[in-house]
């Protein structure tokens, strides 16, 4: 088999689609377009018996009788368009009327909440549609479970696969008592650490769609370094979103930092502020986990902007 040059508006008898799950797999099937200029991969997502809309292509390896907490769909923050995307669940009254379903847009996320089988989440999932009047090449749909009842409003970093969850507490935490919160959850979690600048984003989806959600403690000190502010995994700080005039070293106390809206600013964006460890102050913890298995997200080779947006599935 040899590689040929081709216009990429030929009818092609046939495509083939890979699996992120399944590096080495490959699926493949007949195709018919009318017109020509339609995209192949648009025609699958649409049509194919293994399209991205059929989500337990990726999800099969979980047991569909684990009990989930909830799920997360969400567009990753590197495309997400607040103001011509919106993510929403139609089936959820008729088919999961207990349900209690939230979408943000600042993070382009549907939040579903509810104990249930992984099989009844992998089929809400599937029924989730997208209103969008964004123009993308590509549109990518990231998804997240919630397996345990301490973790919820996950989001996937699709870039590097790391996945971030808010865990909620009966009473306020010090800094130092939200990093055990995140510890709390398996060995594979810890305090979110920001490093770079859609991770940020993915920081700020969580706390500035209202003003009063409150700060939230990323896992930055020089508890060990100071005056010399480190993440916690001693990688270097190649990245800061510091607050106008900050850090400012000389207060007392403040040697670990968290993620705030700016005091005095009328803005809704948050930035990094000096905090004191010891204040409990946190109604959230902000963890992530690296090795989290059950997330993954799905592409689309298509201009979803083409289509009427009603009938976007993911």
């Amino acid at each position: 088999t040899l590689w040929l040059s081709s216009n990429c508006e030929d009818q092609v008898p046939l495509i083939g689609c890979s699996l992120e799950s399944y590096p080495d797999v490959f699926l493949t099937g007949p195709v018919a377009l009318t017109p020509p200029s339609q995209a192949a991969g648009r025609w699958m997502a649409a049509q194919g018996p293994y399209a991205p809309s059929n989500l337990t292509v990726d999800l099969t390896y979980i047991d569909d009788s684990m009990t989930v907490y909830g799920a997360t769909m969400h567009l990753p923050q590197q495309q997400c368009q607040p103001n011509e995307d919106a993510l929403f669940l139609p089936t959820q009254p008729t088919r999961w009327p207990a349900m209690t379903v939230t979408y943000v847009p600042e993070a382009c996320a549907l939040f579903m909440s509810h104990t249930m089988t992984a099989m009844e989440y992998k089929e809400a999932l599937s029924d989730v549609l997208l209103n969008s009047t964004a123009v993308r090449a590509m549109t990518t749909f990231a998804w997240v479970l919630w397996t345990k009842p301490a973790l919820g409003d996950m989001l996937l970093d699709v870039e590097s696969r790391m996945v971030y969850s808010l865990r909620p507490h009966a009473t306020n935490k010090t800094w130092v008592e939200s990093y055990a919160a995140c510890r709390a959850n398996g060995h594979e979690w810890r305090m979110a650490t920001p490093r770079f600048m859609h991770q940020q984003e993915i920081a700020r989806a969580f706390i500035d769609h209202t003003a009063s959600d409150g700060p939230l403690p990323i896992a930055l000190s020089n508890v060990h370094s100071a005056p010399t502010y480190k993440f916690i995994t001693e990688e270097p700080l190649t990245y800061a979103d510091w607050a106008a005039n900050e850090p400012v070293t000389s207060l007392a106390g403040n040697d670990c930092v968290e993620l705030a809206h700016d005091l005095g600013v009328t803005t809704t964006e948050a930035h990094w502020h000096p905090a004191d460890c010891t204040n409990a102050r946190y109604y959230r913890s902000f963890c992530e986990s690296s090795t989290y298995e059950f997330a993954g997200s799905h592409n689309f080779l298509a201009d979803l902007a083409s289509y009427p947006p009603v009938s976007v599935s993911n």
